[in-house]
């Protein structure tokens, strides 16, 4: 494993397959581009495009972006579950 290229995913076709033709990585370009509203087709291309296209400056870019990605979805998360408690404590007469 690397830190950047493409995550776990089950192999179902050729296209998908060669995604793989590097080591998977703990981020890429589908964390940094909303990694939760993208399905399976974009993520494939978002690996491909990564490493079609790799580079340093890319692999940089990606690292300096994740680390805000990650900290909105923590966030994005974290208002969720508020909300959802305190929808429950409402609904429960808490």
């Amino acid at each position: 494993m690397s830190l950047f290229g493409p995550g776990p995913w089950p192999l179902e076709s050729a296209w998908q397959r060669r995604r793989f033709s590097v080591k998977p990585g703990i981020t890429c370009l589908r964390q940094i581009n909303g990694c939760h509203d993208i399905d399976l087709a974009r993520w494939t291309e978002l690996d491909l495009q990564h490493s079609d296209t790799w580079s340093l400056s890319l692999d940089s870019d990606v690292l300096l972006k994740t680390v805000p990605a990650a900290l909105k979805g923590a966030l994005i998360q974290a208002v969720w579950l508020l909300a959802s408690t305190n929808q429950l404590a409402k609904r429960f007469g808490g």
